[in-house]
């Protein structure tokens, strides 16, 4: 915990949230729970932050949301945890704990997505290193793997597909993957907010992530939570910051702690 404190004055941190008790603890998955891997199919949770969900979950009066840009599906067979709100596809999704909600102009853009990505493949397989995932409400192109000239090749054959999509699609950049989602307006903290009302947690509610997607949703949520961005960076719309997924655990002790 030193490390944390050390980060945070974690009694005006937590105080921030209804005199340190947050009703709605929301967490970005990847960069936050999970350390980045070379592929995203191997990303697992430790035993340790397992163990402290779980313990938040049915151990305390709170809401746990785990909202990340996978895939719900994906997203609930890596964590496999009962008692969580799940949110997949940054937010367009959510299911949990009496939760069963899609974004409804999300779902529309479902077969561009697929024909976008079929256009995608034969670039992606001429490029070692590239690694394209139709996750139904989004699409991603992972660049972690793959050397400069693929990633430049990767970029321009994803942008030059997209054009005809443009009126439906947007093109966003997170750490080392191009996402596709459809144009709406909504983000991870309008899917907070949509779990806080329906749990009714009110402004009682603390964030964390680590991906320029979490800072759309630190904006939205301004305000109205406690917000954390993880990881090094010059610049954020959070609150607050922590320095890795072992401050992150520390953060979710303290919270397992109290009753």
């Amino acid at each position: 915990m030193r490390g944390l404190r050390a980060c945070l004055d974690l009694t005006g941190f937590l105080g921030k949230a209804a005199a340190g008790r947050p009703s709605l603890i929301a967490l970005d998955f990847d960069g936050t729970l999970s350390p980045l891997v070379a592929h995203p199919g191997s990303a697992r949770l430790s035993r340790r932050t397992r163990s402290l969900l779980r313990c938040i979950a049915t151990g305390t009066r709170r809401s746990v949301a785990v909202v990340s840009g996978r895939s719900l599906a994906d997203l609930r067979k890596r964590i496999r945890i009962p008692g969580l709100v799940y949110s997949g596809n940054h937010g367009l999704e959510i299911r949990g704990q009496g939760l069963d909600w899609t974004h409804p102009e999300a779902g529309r853009s479902k077969p561009l997505l697929h024909a976008l990505a079929r256009d995608l493949k034969a670039c992606v397989a001429r490029w070692p290193g590239l690694l394209l995932e139709d996750k139904g409400l989004s699409l991603s192109l992972h660049h972690r793997l793959a050397a400069a000239p693929a990633r430049r090749a990767g970029y321009r054959a994803l942008c030059s597909a997209l054009a005809p999509y443009g009126r439906d699609l947007v093109l966003a950049e997170g750490k080392k993957v191009w996402e596709v989602r459809s144009r709406v307006d909504w983000d991870k903290g309008r899917a907070i907010l949509r779990i806080a009302r329906a749990k009714g947690a009110g402004r009682r509610i603390l964030f964390v992530g680590d991906d320029r997607t979490d800072e759309e949703g630190f904006a939205s949520l301004a305000g109205r939570a406690v917000t954390v961005r993880v990881g090094p960076v010059s610049r954020t719309a959070a609150l607050h910051r922590l320095e890795d997924q072992r401050q992150v655990a520390d953060l979710l002790e303290l919270l397992c702690g109290e009753a």
